[in-house]
């Protein structure tokens, strides 16, 4: 699970870095060819910073959940 959780978070940074240089975010919220969802820094910046934050934070919020986790793991032994 943390493994998963780590990676999860990896990821979102990785998103997050893709999406702040080239200064716009491409989301797909359905799974059945459903279209984008585009937040751009030009046309919505409201959203892109609320994006990027809620991103940042979530990863940060990841990171922290799975190091507390190894510790209670560690712990426990």
């Amino acid at each position: 699970m943390v493994i998963f959780m780590l990676a999860l978070a990896g990821m979102i940074i990785s998103m997050t870095i893709g999406g702040t240089a080239k200064g716009e975010y491409k989301l797909r919220f359905g799974r059945t060819g459903g279209g984008y969802t585009t937040i751009r820094w030009a046309t919505k910046p409201i959203q892109f910073a609320f994006q990027t934050v809620g991103f940042i934070g979530f990863s940060i919020w990841l990171i922290y959940f799975s190091i507390k986790q190894i510790r209670f793991i560690s712990k426990k032994r």
